[in-house]
């Protein structure tokens, strides 16, 4: 089985999906999870981060940077964390 975020334990629902990423806000439940077993292991590992930043969980967030092998993109990711959202939307 290919961990994505709908694969215990991470478990997102429709509704948080459609939060991590805004192009499966259009698309069904099979659609999503088709797409999200495509994607390579740090694309999928960047969606359960995500997850687990909507959730507010720090612990479980650094614990998925972690196991991203590009470690330039985990970062990144990370970094970008560092500011709020506001910061990069201009709002």
């Amino acid at each position: 089985m290919i961990e994505t975020l709908f694969s215990p334990p991470h478990s997102a629902t429709a509704a948080e999906a459609h939060k991590v990423r805004a192009s499966y806000a259009t698309m069904g439940l099979d659609a999503m999870r088709a797409e999200e077993e495509r994607l390579n292991a740090d694309q999928r590992l960047t969606t359960i981060y995500e997850l687990y930043a909507i959730r507010g969980d720090a612990a479980r967030m650094a614990e998925v940077l972690g196991r991203i092998s590009d470690r330039d993109w985990a970062a990144e990711l990370g970094y970008r964390d560092v500011y709020p959202t506001e910061h990069f939307t201009g709002r």
